[in-house]
């Protein structure tokens, strides 16, 4: 199998590693700014336990820095591994075009993304990111670390795909193939919900300066819990779905509970994590809380409590500009 990853950051090194396992023949489609810096490939350290940072090597076929040079080869596959806020016209468009009856493979932050953006769906994957994976060393890890991604999958947490299921299935085989976690299953739905939960969680613990301590005693953990529970039903609303049974137990108590646990169980520092995550993708967390906003309003929900989190936060006029850049409305 021929696969392109088009992005490598530390989302699409990770799922290169385990088809490159799984006897895939991977190459990386980059930047012209990029160009030589991966020629000797790419360092990764999967993380099992706190402190085990073993490197393993991922050597790619070839390197591509122009779509013009990568589209003279046959690919089955083309994976996208960017943030949603670029996917853009008539970017996608031309890769779509280039890469002939590829399956192309999506990790889309929002509802309806291959939709809204117009590509043949008959061609598209979906997929839902279930892993932690981030440039090393991040603050925390050891200072000797040399320099490469550090990936951690949480236990019961496949990736999970959605398309067309001869498609779908052939995505989702190329990974088990190499070892990793994945799993058909309604990605609509789960991404609708679990961004619902994320969402309004990502920009509380912002607020609280991305400290655990300070977001479990102060009244962020409420403010994003009441956005969390908006963001639910603007999402129900909008999918015409009940919202999920244990969704409902969401309080500030159960919160904490439940990042008690996580942060015994990950092997890494999950606030530093996200500080470094999601303030490189800050734009792309105010176009979704944009986004839940919109659909409560058009369902006739209440969205007191995300507009007011996203204003605490990001500050006055974040809902126009992230409006501004949004795709257009799910159909």
């Amino acid at each position: 199998m021929n696969i392109l990853i088009v992005g490598a950051g530390a989302v699409g090194q990770v799922y290169a590693h385990y088809l490159a396992l799984g006897g895939a023949k991977i190459s990386f489609l980059v930047r012209p700014a990029h160009a030589g810096e991966h020629d000797d490939g790419f360092t990764l350290y999967p993380l099992h336990s706190k402190g085990h940072y073993r490197p393993v090597r991922l050597r790619p076929e070839r390197i591509y820095t122009s779509l013009d040079d990568a589209t003279k080869q046959t690919w089955d596959q083309v994976w996208i591994c960017v943030p949603t806020t670029a996917l853009v016209k008539p970017w996608v468009d031309d890769i779509a075009r280039a890469t002939g009856d590829a399956t192309l493979v999506f990790f889309p932050a929002g509802i309806r993304v291959i939709e809204r953006l117009g590509l043949p769906v008959d061609r598209c994957v979906s997929g839902l990111i279930s892993m932690m994976s981030y440039f090393a060393p991040m603050e925390g890890d050891p200072s000797d670390l040399a320099p490469g991604v550090a990936f951690w999958f949480p236990p019961l947490s496949p990736t999970m795909f959605g398309g067309p299921d001869e498609r779908r299935d052939a995505v989702i085989d190329a990974l088990k193939r190499g070892g990793c976690p994945a799993a058909s299953g309604k990605v609509t739905e789960a991404g609708a919900f679990g961004s619902a939960v994320l969402m309004p969680h990502i920009v509380g613990l912002e607020g609280a300066g991305w400290s655990y301590d300070e977001l479990a005693r102060s009244d962020w953990l409420r403010d994003s819990v009441a956005a969390t529970h908006e963001a639910l039903s603007a999402a129900a609303a909008h999918l015409q779905i009940a919202r999920p049974f244990l969704f409902a137990l969401l309080r500030p108590w159960t919160v904490r509970l439940i990042l008690a646990v996580v942060r015994f169980l990950a092997p890494l520092d999950v606030a530093t994590f996200f500080k470094t995550h999601f303030t490189k993708v800050r734009t792309q967390t105010e176009m979704q809380m944009a986004q839940y906003i919109a659909l409560a309003t058009k369902a006739g929900e209440s969205s007191t409590a995300l507009t007011k989190l996203g204003t605490n936060v990001f500050g006055e006029g974040w809902k126009a500009r992230a409006e501004q850049r949004m795709l257009p409305p799910p159909p």
